[in-house]
């Protein structure tokens, strides 16, 4: 940062002609103080700010225009995706949902929410409040059916609260060659759901959690 101090004027007159001399001392007294100031270690303005916008420090240590003001971020009060947020680009718990072992249409696990695309990575299904013997047919997916992702899952041998069982896409067909089984990713607003073919003897329901992730 520097600072120039215009050369000597011409001293002030009095009313009589002659010089002021407390100007002139004030004069030299103020240029001798600016002139004896270090202002090397002092932070330069930028040249052409915006208005409102917020000032950054540059490599140098100078101001600069950061480029945002306050309407760049959010305010006290904001509302923020947290339930969705966290389950994006990794492996988490997407939703779940109680399932009747009684009911052959489909019924829904999760809807894909806005903005997102979805990839299921496996199902867990648990806690059958009853057995589930019969039920020997039971499809996962998005379409109407319910039956393009997994197919004919048997729950026969649920039979008490306890159980579990974690229900994965198949990965590959037997190799070499290894060969990836295609799916088709899963778009915002597809309902993620069940459809039970065979119903279970009983009256029961299950709950199925759903793994994936959004992006």
């Amino acid at each position: 940062m520097t600072l120039s101090i215009p050369p000597f004027r011409e001293p002030r007159m009095m009313e009589d002609g002659t010089p002021n001399k407390h100007w002139i001392l004030f004069d030299h007294e103020l240029r001798k103080i600016v002139n004896e100031v270090d202002y090397s270690g002092k932070a330069d303005k930028p040249d052409s700010p915006t208005a409102d916008n917020f000032a950054s420090l540059d490599a140098t240590g100078n101001l600069e225009d950061s480029g945002y003001d306050n309407t760049s971020f959010a305010g006290a009060s904001h509302s923020i995706n947290a339930v969705n947020d966290y389950k994006e680009n990794v492996i988490a718990l997407l939703g779940s949902a109680t399932i009747n072992g009684k009911t052959t249409t489909k019924q829904t696990i999760y809807t894909v929410p806005t903005g997102n695309t979805m990839v299921p990575f496996g199902v867990l299904i648990r806690s059958p409040s009853a057995s589930l013997a019969g039920l020997v047919d039971m499809d996962i997916g998005g379409d109407a059916s319910a039956g393009d992702w997994i197919q004919q899952i048997s729950l026969n041998a649920f039979t008490a609260v306890t159980d579990y069982g974690l229900v994965v896409q198949p990965e590959q067909a037997a190799g070499p060659p290894i060969v990836p089984v295609k799916k088709t990713l899963y778009a915002a607003a597809t309902v993620f759901g069940v459809k039970i073919n065979t119903v279970s003897t009983g009256a029961a329901t299950f709950t199925i959690d759903l793994l994936g992730y959004l992006f």
